[in-house]
């Protein structure tokens, strides 16, 4: 949804600008629940490689990570508020790494 969209949909909010304005609109995308999907034709970007065990491994830099809501728009993910226990955040991440193979 671009900003025009939004404040169309939402026009209490249409007096924001910026990080007001999207600040707002990744509230409002947590508040409905939507489910958020990393890009899956983006360039993934990594850190620069480190030596664990002998073995070199690189990590994704997710920092980068670019999100689509479920229509495929491209969503903006702003800092989260502080955690309260209100409203808890829970974030889940997996590295695969295979020390099998040199």
């Amino acid at each position: 949804m671009t900003t025009q969209e939004f404040k169309i949909k939402y026009p209490q909010h249409s007096q924001l600008e910026g990080n007001d304005l999207w600040d707002k609109m990744t509230k409002s995308l947590f508040e409905t629940g939507e489910t958020l999907y990393a890009d899956p034709n983006q360039v993934k970007v990594y850190h620069e490689s480190i030596e664990i065990y002998g073995n070199k491994v690189s990590i994704e830099d997710s920092s980068t990570t670019r999100w689509l809501n479920s229509k495929g728009e491209l969503v903006r993910i702003g800092e989260p508020d502080e955690p309260t226990l209100k409203n808890p955040i829970t974030s889940y991440r997996m590295e695969i790494i295979n020390f099998g193979e040199k």
